[in-house]
């Protein structure tokens, strides 16, 4: 047996070991569930934290130790709320800010939890760290300076504030089940949920003596509200005065047994909310609509802007919104004109793909609105064109509802810092006037989910058509690059009535047939954009930047995997290959709660150690299996429903056209004497980015 197979096996027995014993009244501890203490430092944070501890407490009995990040809950929570009340903001315009700082804190901590069950999950830590000596705000959090809704956004939205790894982490955590405590300065009631196992998220007033080793009510003076977790109680000594709970508190460990805080039955009466979990997701769940979240540089139909996206709406719908007579929160975020302007924008989240809608007549669209007439008005529909970037395309429609008005393309992309423009809104003449066929001739990279493409048109050549098709179209003769490096030809059809569209069509060796329709943004500098078709996938966002030194990755398979008839492990490379974008190195055939290893080199021809490559492994007892490429990097997990998945993203600029050499073994008693088999090989060349 191996010894990631004895690791998981022995998972659920260590689990069993920590379980608490509750048998005497007098005594229940809860603390070897507990995570470890923390300090929230000089920030207003408690209610976070001691949220965080009590979901972080439930994954442990499910066998899960995790670490969560508080300053993700903190953050988005504060970003989440909306002004709900209208009269309010709408006397005041549309840039009137109408939610907070995600560095700043307040509230209580039970409300955290019902936040969290209503959908407001946390990635691990690592993928936003808790910072301990708070932000540094270019002005007080009070200032007039956040008045301004543009204002909140070019902090809440920058990047170095919120990291877009928090955006796109694998999974996020959260609890399925709640319950409030009515009397949250009752002690036995305090008691009577240890005892079924559940902590208490507790909050209340700072009042008394809070010195070691136990805080006392006291006539003593008071400095606020606090959040903590309480994890246990004691009342086993004949002197009541030592009778004290157990907490985890945010301030660091104290000098008690454990580092935990020990507050006197007396203090109780200062609660004043109280709650806690009563079940949490056993997997953690995809959010991929928090990839819309961002600010964007847009252009769509001649207009461009700045796009600022801080909300979701149908996430948190009840205690992130709170509307009055169940009216349905819509509020996206807000569009600022090149004239920066706001405009206020609703719409609804879907996956990755965002429905918009900005109202002609009034800048100030009320929370509840879709959208004015159908005549009047712009409907979008956008969808992230690959969530690394957070670069997004789409179309939208003009008088929406109107049948005989064409939809046109729509770009937006993620600036370089906050307030960049990096070019991107300033007007480029074509090489030919912008009503000609020739204005798409040229390299370009075509992006459209996973794929990523070199395009190149070279000559118009409308006899590529049938006489028919001549009518209304022109043809641009090009090629695409494939996956593998193969060059194909392909016919660009550009539409002589609207010559901004353009239609591809052809067919890739990976994902089957592509079809585009476009518009040409030649305002912007080289962009298209519109709806792809990908296979048997519905329609999809797409964009085509104008790249003549783009070099694009390709991903090619070379060897033989060895195994059972018809379970031999097969590999191949999905996503993007290029620097800065996700690539996963896939073997989906492989069974579930597989052990695998994958192997990732520099070369194919030689190993590290001087061996030549391929080389066979027969006599290790792994007859007709070969090693193919170097292993300089292992990497071992235990398969899920869909096979070996192994996601990496490689940032540095110096490994553009480097090979990567990758293979897959399979633990699989039986197959061979040494019960291990091995898959094919794949060549992954890292292309340039965009």
């Amino acid at each position: 047996m191996n010894t990631l197979t004895r690791a998981l096996l022995a998972a659920p027995l260590i689990a069993a070991c920590l379980a608490p014993d509750v048998r005497s009244q007098a005594v229940v501890d809860l603390t070897p569930w507990q995570t470890p203490l923390r300090d929230q430092g000089s920030r207003t944070t408690c209610i976070t934290f001691s949220a965080v501890a009590a979901v972080e407490a439930r994954y442990r009995r499910l066998g899960q130790t995790i670490d969560l990040s508080e300053e993700f809950v903190n953050y988005m929570r504060k970003m989440f709320w909306l002004e709900p009340n209208w009269n309010s903001i709408s006397s005041h315009g549309a840039d009137r800010t109408e939610n907070q700082l995600g560095a700043t804190g307040g509230g209580n901590g039970t409300a955290v939890l019902e936040w969290m069950t209503d959908g407001l999950a946390a990635p691990r830590e690592q993928y936003f760290p808790y910072t301990s000596a708070g932000f540094t705000l270019p002005h007080a959090w009070n200032s007039t300076h956040y008045q301004s809704q543009r204002n909140v956004n070019t902090w809440n939205l920058d990047p170095d504030n919120l990291p877009r790894a928090a955006l796109r982490a694998p999974g996020y955590y959260y609890p399925t089940g709640f319950q409030r405590i009515n009397q949250p300065n009752n002690a036995a009631m305090i008691e009577g949920a240890l005892q079924n196992g559940y902590e208490v998220v507790w909050d209340f007033y700072v009042r008394g003596d809070r010195n070691d080793p136990i805080w006392h009510a006291s006539n003593a003076g008071g400095s606020g509200g606090h959040s903590m977790l309480i994890v246990g109680y004691d009342r086993s000594s004949p002197n009541t005065n030592d009778h004290h709970f157990i907490v985890k508190n945010s301030w660091g460990p104290t000098t008690n047994p454990g580092g935990y805080t020990w507050i006197g039955y007396d203090y109780i009466q200062y609660g004043y909310s109280a709650g806690i979990v009563t079940s949490a997701a056993p997997t953690p769940k995809a959010w991929p609509e928090l990839g819309l979240i961002g600010r964007r540089n847009i252009c769509f139909d001649g207009w461009p802007g700045t796009l600022d996206i801080y909300h979701l709406p149908g996430i948190n719908q009840t205690h992130l919104n709170n509307l009055a007579n169940g009216l349905i929160d819509r509020r996206v975020g807000t569009f600022y004109d090149h004239n920066g302007v706001a405009h206020r924008v609703n719409g609804m989240a879907y996956g990755k793909t965002m429905h918009f809608w900005i109202k002609g007549g009034s800048k100030n669209m009320r929370y509840d609105e879709q959208r004015e007439t159908p005549t009047v008005g712009r409907s979008f529909v956008y969808t992230l064109v690959d969530t690394y970037s957070g670069h997004m395309a789409g179309r939208h429609h003009d008088n929406p509802g109107l049948v005989a008005n064409p939809p046109y393309g729509g770009y937006a992309r993620v600036p370089s810092t906050i307030n960049a423009n990096d070019g991107f809104l300033s007007p480029a003449t074509p090489t030919y006037p912008s009503t000609m066929p020739e204005q798409y001739l040229g390299a370009w990279s075509l992006h459209a989910g996973d794929v990523a493409l070199a395009v190149r048109f070279s000559h118009r050549n409308d006899n590529l058509l049938t006489v028919q098709q001549q009518q209304t179209h022109a043809a641009l003769a090009g090629t695409v690059v494939l996956s593998s490096g193969a060059l194909q030809s392909v016919v660009g059809r550009v539409n002589k009535q609207s010559p901004r569209t353009i239609e591809l069509t052809f067919v890739h060796s990976n994902y089957g047939l592509i079809e585009i329709e476009g518009w040409m943004l030649n305002w912007q500098r080289g962009v298209a954009a519109g709806l792809a078709h990908v296979g048997t996938s519905p329609y999809e966002a797409f964009y085509l930047v104008r790249r003549d030194d783009f070099t694009p990755g390709t991903s090619t398979t070379f060897g033989s995997a060895c195994g059972p008839t018809n379970y031999a492990p097969y590999h191949f490379v999905q996503g993007i290959p290029e620097v800065n974008h996700p690539i996963k190195f896939r073997a989906p055939n492989v069974a579930p709660s597989s052990v695998v290893v994958l192997a990732l080199g520099l070369s194919n021809q030689q190993t590290t150690a001087g061996g030549p490559l391929p080389q066979s492994l027969t006599a290790l007892g792994m007859p007709g299996c070969n090693l193919l490429v170097d292993p300089m990097i292992t990497e071992a997990v235990v398969t899920g429903s869909g096979g070996a998945n192994i996601e990496h993203t490689y940032t540095q600029t110096a490994l553009l056209g480097q090979h990567l050499y990758s293979q897959y073994f399979v633990l699989m008693p039986g197959a061979n004497a040494l019960g291990i088999v091995s898959s094919n090989a794949v060549d992954t060349v890292l292309g340039g980015t965009f």
